[in-house]
């Protein structure tokens, strides 16, 4: 369940996070206080939750040898630690430091997807044992 609520809410914050903490693609004279957001979304604010999600997309079709190599504890606690770091991680981005969140994003990917296939593998395993 944790696993489901981290991977939707982050889903859903990052543009937020984005615009206003970052202010990313806003132009240098923009007020929010008077000026109404801008009716199209920035490149740059579409980019990072694209690479988010195609690093996930990936990392998901190597999860299986991740698996075999190392188990799915390992899996889950990997990418926990991998999300923790990255959450972490982002609580020191600021606009006039906000750069190494392109690099973030995928890191954010593997792990969304690591703890979510993850978790959703060992969650169908608990189901269909009993089913």
């Amino acid at each position: 369940m944790g696993v489901r609520l981290y991977s939707n809410l982050f889903g859903t914050l990052v543009p937020f996070y984005l615009v206003y903490v970052l202010k990313l693609g806003r132009s240098a004279n923009f007020d929010p206080d008077r000026d109404v957001a801008p009716s199209r979304i920035p490149l740059v604010v579409a980019l990072i939750p694209l690479s988010i999600y195609l690093s996930s997309v990936c990392t998901s079709f190597v999860l299986s040898k991740f698996y075999e190599k190392f188990g799915r504890k390992t899996a889950l606690m990997t990418g926990g630690v991998l999300c923790a770091g990255c959450s972490t991680f982002l609580i020191f981005l600021d606009s006039d430091f906000s750069w190494p969140i392109y690099g973030l994003a995928v890191l954010i990917g593997v792990a969304q997807s690591m703890v979510l296939a993850t978790g959703i593998n060992l969650i169908s395993e608990v189901i269909g044992t009993k089913g």
